[in-house]
């Protein structure tokens, strides 16, 4: 079930896997097989964000599970669809950006939590508005925690000067950030 899932996700993605894939693929889909057949509830990580953050993965983790109950009739909930994706994230071998895919995707959920709590609105995780959102907040992070830094921009005086106007024009978003 492995080798089938990984060979058609590394034809779709158009990149290989480490070494180790296959054999933690399997060990997962037989841990899955075990769980479920005795009925145990497994909450969905980071869904949202590994369908944003990830979405070419997501799309061939859903093919896996769909693949898996229709193939081997192997059920399972739709949960399973994050921690493939997240297997495959894990598993390509170009992963210099993406090797901490659960440290970033934490990161994302905090980041939503605090807003989220700040503002006393619950974000609508389906709408576009979302999706962007989370894609501009995962290159900021990225570029953050990486080595590679930025020239100081804020020896620019024209930007300084639209950060300054900004955070005056919005000062409980200021406090957002900061936080």
């Amino acid at each position: 079930m492995a080798e089938k899932v990984a060979v058609h996700a590394e034809s779709f993605l158009n990149k290989e896997f480490t070494g180790n894939f296959i054999l933690s693929l399997a060990g997962h889909i037989q841990y899955l097989e075990e769980k479920y057949r005795d009925h145990v509830e497994i909450p969905e990580p980071f869904h949202y964000e590994l369908k944003y953050l990830y979405p070419t993965e997501y799309r061939i983790a859903e093919w896996a599970v769909n693949y898996l109950q229709e193939e081997f009739n192997v059920e399972m909930p739709t949960a399973e669809v994050s921690f493939f994706t997240l297997h495959f994230v894990n598993g390509l071998v170009e992963s210099g950006s993406v090797k901490n895919v659960v440290e970033l995707s934490d990161i994302l959920n905090e980041t939503i939590e605090i807003i989220e709590r700040e503002t006393g609105e619950v974000m609508d995780r389906e709408t576009i508005s979302f999706s962007r959102f989370i894609i501009h907040l995962r290159y900021f992070v990225i570029r953050s925690l990486s080595s590679v830094q930025k020239k100081d921009t804020n020896e620019n005086s024209d930007f300084k000067k639209i950060y300054d106007l900004t955070f005056e024009m919005y000062p409980q978003e200021k406090q957002i950030i900061k936080k």
